[in-house]
């Protein structure tokens, strides 16, 4: 009357509950990482690099003027205020600011410079929500272009 007791082995339950908790975890992880927003810098990102040669040459170009450019937030008075040289230029000074969102760029806003005959500008900045905004400046004298790029921090309205 010797009855042995048959022990069941857990190693392929084991192994078969590792697998569905794997898969059950890749699963959701894909379905969380597909419903992410991924915007690039930029919509014509790859576009844009090709023609990257321009924007050095610009940049090269400002360098003997960026310390008479000048790109500054008034916080107290919310605007923004630029100021470029005017004094060795005969004629007119055209070109655009880009208020740039990282990381929105759906809330990226462009205006035409438009200075005044002192060489300066006041962009009204109370609607643009808090947070790193960087105004590009691209500006042409002569047939030569330059850019100059400037961080600006607005703080939360209260």
């Amino acid at each position: 009357m010797n009855q042995t007791k048959t022990t069941r082995n857990l190693w392929p339950i084991a192994i078969i509950g590792f697998f569905a908790v794997f898969i059950t975890f890749m699963a959701g992880f894909i379905t969380f990482a597909a419903r992410q927003r991924m915007d690039l810098v930029r919509a014509d990102y790859y576009e844009d690099e090709i023609l990257y040669q321009r924007q050095i040459d610009r940049v090269k170009r400002t360098h003997p003027v960026r310390s008479e450019v000048a790109i500054a937030l008034d916080a107290a008075q919310e605007r923004l205020n630029v100021t470029l040289p005017v004094a060795n230029s005969e004629s007119p000074i055209t070109g655009r600011i880009h208020l740039y969102r990282p990381s929105n760029a759906s809330l990226d806003r462009e205006l035409d410079l438009a200075l005044k005959p002192d060489g300066t500008r006041q962009v009204a900045v109370k609607d643009l929500l808090p947070g790193l905004w960087r105004a590009r400046l691209i500006w042409s004298v002569d047939g030569q272009e330059f850019y100059c790029d400037q961080p600006l921090v607005i703080g939360s309205k209260h």
